[in-house]
Protein backbone atom coordinates (compact mmCIF):
# COMPACT_ATOMS: atom_id res chain seq x y z
CA UNK A 1 0.00 0.00 0.00
CA UNK A 2 1.13 3.63 -1.05
CA UNK A 3 2.56 5.61 1.95
CA UNK A 4 -0.04 8.03 0.86
CA UNK A 5 -3.31 5.27 0.90
CA UNK A 6 -4.13 6.57 -2.89
CA UNK A 7 -2.48 3.23 -4.56
CA UNK A 8 -2.21 -0.14 -3.70
CA UNK A 9 -0.99 -3.42 -5.55
CA UNK A 10 -1.96 -7.13 -4.77
CA UNK A 11 0.64 -9.95 -6.01
CA UNK A 12 -1.19 -13.47 -6.03
CA UNK A 13 -0.04 -16.42 -7.22
CA UNK A 14 -1.88 -19.03 -9.14
CA UNK A 15 -2.49 -21.47 -12.00
CA UNK A 16 -2.97 -19.01 -14.59
CA UNK A 17 -5.09 -15.57 -14.87
CA UNK A 18 -8.08 -16.84 -14.93
CA UNK A 19 -8.03 -18.75 -11.80
CA UNK A 20 -7.02 -15.22 -10.34
CA UNK A 21 -10.00 -13.47 -11.90
CA UNK A 22 -12.41 -15.53 -11.33
CA UNK A 23 -11.68 -16.09 -7.40
CA UNK A 24 -11.41 -12.24 -6.87
CA UNK A 25 -14.62 -11.77 -8.88
CA UNK A 26 -16.35 -13.85 -6.41
CA UNK A 27 -15.23 -12.15 -3.81
CA UNK A 28 -16.32 -8.60 -5.55
CA UNK A 29 -13.29 -7.16 -5.79
CA UNK A 30 -12.70 -5.09 -9.16
CA UNK A 31 -10.34 -7.17 -11.76
CA UNK A 32 -10.02 -4.60 -14.45
CA UNK A 33 -6.36 -3.89 -13.66
CA UNK A 34 -5.52 -7.62 -13.08
CA UNK A 35 -2.31 -8.69 -15.32
CA UNK A 36 -0.35 -12.16 -15.10
CA UNK A 37 3.04 -11.94 -15.70
CA UNK A 38 6.83 -13.52 -14.58
CA UNK A 39 8.42 -12.37 -11.01
CA UNK A 40 12.06 -12.01 -11.68
CA UNK A 41 14.20 -11.97 -8.60
CA UNK A 42 17.27 -10.70 -7.55
CA UNK A 43 19.99 -13.05 -7.05
CA UNK A 44 20.67 -14.62 -3.35
CA UNK A 45 17.79 -13.02 -2.33
CA UNK A 46 16.62 -13.99 1.22
CA UNK A 47 12.82 -14.01 2.33
CA UNK A 48 13.93 -11.23 4.78
CA UNK A 49 15.55 -8.85 2.39
CA UNK A 50 12.39 -8.48 0.38
CA UNK A 51 10.32 -7.55 3.15
CA UNK A 52 12.52 -5.11 3.69
CA UNK A 53 11.12 -3.42 0.10
CA UNK A 54 9.34 0.17 0.59
CA UNK A 55 9.44 1.58 -2.79
CA UNK A 56 7.77 0.57 -6.34
CA UNK A 57 8.59 1.40 -9.59
CA UNK A 58 5.96 1.25 -12.01
CA UNK A 59 6.66 1.31 -15.72
CA UNK A 60 4.95 1.57 -18.50
CA UNK A 61 5.93 0.38 -22.32
CA UNK A 62 3.89 1.82 -25.28
CA UNK A 63 5.06 -1.07 -26.89
CA UNK A 64 6.60 -4.44 -26.12
CA UNK A 65 9.76 -4.87 -24.53
CA UNK A 66 12.03 -7.39 -23.49
CA UNK A 67 12.77 -7.98 -19.93
CA UNK A 68 16.37 -8.39 -20.57
CA UNK A 69 16.78 -5.02 -22.74
CA UNK A 70 15.04 -3.61 -19.62
CA UNK A 71 17.76 -5.30 -17.23
CA UNK A 72 20.56 -4.95 -19.26
CA UNK A 73 20.12 -0.93 -18.94
CA UNK A 74 19.33 -1.43 -14.81
CA UNK A 75 22.84 -3.40 -14.65
CA UNK A 76 24.20 -0.58 -16.98
CA UNK A 77 23.25 1.84 -14.30
CA UNK A 78 24.18 0.22 -11.36
CA UNK A 79 26.65 2.21 -9.92
CA UNK A 80 23.51 5.04 -9.74
CA UNK A 81 21.49 2.54 -7.72
CA UNK A 82 24.60 1.92 -5.30
CA UNK A 83 25.43 5.87 -4.86
CA UNK A 84 21.79 6.34 -3.74
CA UNK A 85 22.01 3.06 -1.74
CA UNK A 86 18.75 1.39 -3.97
CA UNK A 87 18.80 -1.82 -3.82
CA UNK A 88 17.06 -3.91 -6.31
CA UNK A 89 15.02 -6.41 -4.70
CA UNK A 90 12.48 -8.04 -7.62
CA UNK A 91 10.18 -7.03 -10.92
CA UNK A 92 6.79 -8.44 -11.95
CA UNK A 93 6.64 -8.21 -15.58
CA UNK A 94 3.49 -8.44 -17.86
CA UNK A 95 2.97 -11.21 -20.38
CA UNK A 96 2.54 -8.49 -22.63
CA UNK A 97 5.73 -7.04 -22.21
CA UNK A 98 3.88 -4.05 -21.25
CA UNK A 99 4.30 -3.40 -17.89
CA UNK A 100 6.25 -3.85 -15.28
CA UNK A 101 6.48 -3.33 -11.49
CA UNK A 102 9.97 -3.36 -9.52
CA UNK A 103 10.49 -3.28 -6.25
CA UNK A 104 13.47 -1.89 -4.34
CA UNK A 105 14.77 -0.89 -0.66
CA UNK A 106 16.34 2.33 -0.45
CA UNK A 107 16.03 5.12 2.28
CA UNK A 108 13.31 7.07 0.06
CA UNK A 109 11.19 7.14 -2.81
CA UNK A 110 13.49 10.75 -3.94
CA UNK A 111 16.71 8.34 -4.01
CA UNK A 112 15.24 5.44 -6.16
CA UNK A 113 13.48 8.21 -8.37
CA UNK A 114 17.51 10.10 -8.62
CA UNK A 115 19.30 6.47 -9.17
CA UNK A 116 16.39 5.80 -11.87
CA UNK A 117 16.73 9.38 -14.14
CA UNK A 118 20.47 8.96 -13.52
CA UNK A 119 20.46 5.76 -14.98
CA UNK A 120 18.54 6.22 -18.22
CA UNK A 121 15.69 3.87 -17.05
CA UNK A 122 12.08 4.55 -18.03
CA UNK A 123 9.51 5.45 -15.46
CA UNK A 124 5.95 5.68 -15.34
CA UNK A 125 5.92 6.74 -11.14
CA UNK A 126 7.95 5.57 -8.44
CA UNK A 127 6.30 5.30 -4.70
CA UNK A 128 7.26 4.64 -1.12
CA UNK A 129 4.78 1.85 0.17
CA UNK A 130 4.26 -0.75 3.38
CA UNK A 131 4.02 -4.17 2.98
CA UNK A 132 1.17 -5.77 3.71
CA UNK A 133 0.62 -9.53 4.32
CA UNK A 134 -1.43 -12.32 4.92
CA UNK A 135 -1.67 -12.23 8.86
CA UNK A 136 0.10 -8.88 9.35
CA UNK A 137 -1.54 -8.07 12.72
CA UNK A 138 -0.88 -4.09 12.38
CA UNK A 139 -2.15 -1.80 10.55
CA UNK A 140 -0.60 0.56 8.22
CA UNK A 141 -0.03 4.12 9.42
Amino acid sequence: MARDGQRLICHFQAPDVESARVGLRQAGADVSTLWGGTVHVAPDLAASDLAQGNVLVERHFAVPVSFEAIQTLEQAGGDCLSHHRVRFLRTHFSLDQRRMHCLYQAPDAESVRLAQHQAGMPVSRIWAFQRISPGDTTAPP
